[in-house]
């Protein structure tokens, strides 16, 4: 059957199936996945019909997705060789990076066992077994097996979490990943072949490893590592806590739902949540007279709004009357948002914003001084007059948007 594949701005046409991989020229290793007819695909997938391919590198998004889930592939396998019988554990941490820490060992005899940790010998190893596989450029190719072979494969190494979240899984095979003899799966797209992989950053913290990768905003550059201490404590709470309730992994949510039912579960995450707003609004009351600014931050469809309300709510349990403020009646007009790189209008930058109104209006308003709020109409697309206010010296604001900190 006839079709035709356009790449690079080029239509060709073919009469058998073919990988996207087998239509780039020259360095293959400078792509990291592709789109095709606009959805995200791996190089090694193979083309028989009419498609517009995308070949996407380190400054893109979705790209980058599949070159942080390459790179723990990649971290584990050199983990194996170079610490045999020792597990490790992978999370999210501080300056948007991976942690890596040897998993917490079974106690014995009811002992408990010291956990092991990384030093500069050990990061010295790993980076040297993970250079070594990134200069072999071994092929990373996707194996497909049946449920009960894959239970078999997780049992024989050790991955008891992948065996629970195998109970859940409704198709009747499993997707894996094989590169020289190693086998395991990350959830995510990969790169073609090991060598792929040429920019990471690894930096000792605590008892475990930074591992920084590049970066779509960066350009595939990878930014300074930026030490959060208090984000750090905020993720180290939240997993001891997710632990304590036995919803530390997916397999154990599936549990904990199962168990008790999704409303029992939705209530006790919403208990520890009022908790978190309980301890916040002391802190706040025992500060009241030098605390004035409240900001809240975080992308869109965070729960800025949601939380924003809660806790002026809570405040107001406790005799405060926090004014909340949001970022987005702050908006240039349409015709004055600046342009994202297809043309289209950025609402989400800073510039999209009226800086100079949003920083009179909050001194003025810390100042005593009475100010008009703007609203903004989203059907006429501008701003319109609002509502006058006048705060007390002991009224704070509360202020959340995306740009709010």
């Amino acid at each position: 059957m006839n079709y035709n594949i356009k790449i690079n701005d080029q239509t060709i046409p073919f009469d058998r199936p073919i990988r996207v991989l087998d239509l780039i020229d020259g360095d293959r290793r400078r792509y990291i996945c592709c789109s095709v007819n606009n959805r995200i695909r791996e190089l090694n997938y193979p083309l028989h019909f009419d498609a517009e391919v995308k070949l996407l590198t380190k400054s893109d998004y979705h790209a980058i997705k599949a070159y942080e889930t390459s790179l723990r592939f990649i971290t584990v396998m050199a983990c194996s060789r170079a610490f045999p019988n020792q597990p490790v554990k992978l999370s999210y941490n501080m300056s948007r990076s991976i942690f890596l820490t040897f998993a917490e060992p079974a106690s014995a005899g009811g002992q408990r066992i010291p956990e092991p940790s990384f030093d500069s010998r050990k990061l010295a190893v790993l980076k040297q077994t993970i250079d070594s596989i990134i200069s072999a450029d071994y092929p990373i190719v996707r194996k497909v097996m049946t449920k009960d072979e894959a239970v078999e494969f997780y049992r024989e190494h050790g991955y008891d979490d992948k065996i629970a979240l195998l109970k859940y899984r409704p198709e009747k095979i499993v997707h894996l990943n094989e590169c020289d003899g190693y086998m395991n799966y990350m959830y995510g797209h990969m790169v073609p072949s090991t060598g792929c992989i040429s920019d990471y950053r690894l930096t000792l913290f605590g008892n475990g490893i930074m591992i920084q990768y590049p970066r779509s905003e960066e350009k595939g550059g990878i930014p300074p590592f930026e030490e959060a201490a208090v984000y750090g404590r905020t993720l180290r709470d939240s997993y001891l806590r997710s632990k304590l309730m036995g919803t530390d992994s997916i397999a154990g949510i599936n549990r904990r739902v199962e168990k008790d039912g999704p409303v029992d579960f939705i209530n006790m995450c919403e208990s520890v949540h009022n908790d978190m707003l309980a301890e916040l609004g002391r802190k706040i009351q025992a500060e009241k007279d030098s605390i004035r600014l409240i900001c809240i931050a975080g992308p869109s469809s965070s729960g800025k709004t949601t939380f924003a309300n809660r806790l002026r709510v809570e405040l107001m349990s406790r005799g405060l009357e926090p004014l909340r403020i949001s970022l987005d009646d702050y908006y240039l007009d349409h015709s004055q948002v600046p342009l994202d790189e297809e043309g289209k209008p950025d609402f989400e930058c800073v510039e999209s914003l009226n800086l100079e109104q949003i920083n009179s209006d909050l001194i003025d308003l810390i100042n005593g001084e009475e100010v008009s709020l703007p609203v903004f109409d989203f059907i006429q697309k501008k701003r319109v007059p609002g509502r006058k206010v006048k705060l007390c010296s002991d009224q704070p604001i509360i202020i959340e948007g995306i740009h709010a900190l």
